[in-house]
């Protein structure tokens, strides 16, 4: 399944019901939220459709950047009881910015990606953090993930890196993050996505008390 919402998290809202308070809504509906974000081209929504799809996909010949909100959900069914992960692929750019704080609202993973060999993205993203964590109080629950994309282009030629992984690694450490590298076009490090569906599983287990199937 698949929406996209194009102008405002009213709009995105009226659209998915979110209207009533959020504490209240995840109880009902044992729903968790995901917001993937950070520059457009840096792999968000491949790395969405990877997660959604619980296996490796590679990417389309023509790229297609997503310039607003896309909207995507998996579910699990437990025990006669349907569980659910929202995940929202936000772009940092201004017209989200500007109507950004419903979309963030009640989220439970916070996922930053940029390009290890495009520093201008990985600076946006520092320049963005203060307005995120204003957003997203920190609390105990709320799972934060660093991702650095394009690994695959620094094996081959590493003078193209322009992020370290220690810069990165102490960036995830200020955010008290899970810090991953990976490459989205290639199968060899798909080890990247088990770590994140066990960061997954281990919310729905604490906050539910169930244990989500493979």
């Amino acid at each position: 399944m698949s929406a996209g919402c194009a102008f405002s998290s009213r709009e995105c809202e009226a659209e998915l019901n979110l209207t009533e308070p959020v504490e209240e809504r995840k109880v009902r509906s044992k729903t968790l939220k995901m917001v993937v974000t950070g520059e457009v081209n840096v792999g968000k929504s491949l790395l969405v459709d990877n997660i959604v799809s619980k296996k490796y996909r590679r990417p389309l010949p023509t790229y297609f950047p997503t310039l607003h909100v896309d909207f995507r959900i998996r579910k699990w069914d437990v025990d006669g009881e349907t569980y659910a992960l929202q995940i929202w692929d936000i772009p940092a750019n201004e017209k989200t910015e500007s109507v950004a704080d419903g979309w963030f609202r009640g989220t439970d993973f916070m996922v930053f990606v940029y390009n290890v060999c495009e520093r201008a993205t990985f600076e946006r993203l520092v320049h963005h953090l203060e307005r995120y964590e204003r957003m997203v109080p920190a609390k105990a629950q709320t799972v934060w993930i660093l991702v650095g994309t394009h690994r695959d282009r620094v094996l081959i030629t590493p003078e193209c890196e322009q992020v370290s992984e220690t810069e990165a690694q102490n960036l995830a450490e200020t955010l008290h993050a899970l810090n991953l590298r990976i490459s989205l076009i290639d199968e060899f490090n798909f080890d990247w996505h088990k770590k994140i569906q066990q960061q997954i599983a281990a919310l729905f287990l604490s906050q539910f008390g169930i244990g989500l199937p493979g």
